[in-house]
């Protein structure tokens, strides 16, 4: 009929079922912080993160980037009613393309949670708070 098939044991790791995200570490597979988690945002080439120092009014702040320089970022239109952010949020930017080492764009803001997720996976450093 079929190939049988070896279900793995509670515990065991195999090819299939090891991957960077264990939702047993964060409340269970449907609880919504492991759902958070999973959905965690990691950048992509040419973004980075940052920390915000400063609001500044009118969706603009300071951001103390990795790459420890202190930029303006800003809040794009599109983002504007969904990214609400705070000094010392952790957030994920993209440097303009023209002054990028002076201005960037705010995608997104992390939570505590994330962040704590992030750090543990060596993604931030520890010291970056």
């Amino acid at each position: 009929m079929g190939e049988r098939v070896q279900i793995p044991r509670k515990g065991e790791e195999t090819a299939e079922t090891s991957r960077e995200f264990n939702p047993q570490e964060f409340g269970g597979e449907g609880s919504a912080l492991s759902q958070e988690i999973a959905r965690t945002q990691l950048p992509v080439e040419g973004e980075t993160f940052g920390i915000v120092e400063q609001r500044l009014g009118y969706s603009k702040m300071y951001v103390r980037c990795l790459d420890n320089l202190v930029r303006i970022g800003r809040i794009p239109g599109k983002y504007a009613r969904r990214l609400w952010v705070r000094e010392n949020d952790l957030v994920l930017l993209k440097p303009w393309p023209v002054q990028g080492d002076k201005k960037c764009d705010l995608i997104y803001r992390y939570s505590r949670a994330q962040w704590d997720w992030l750090v543990k996976r060596g993604k931030v450093p520890a010291d970056f708070r």
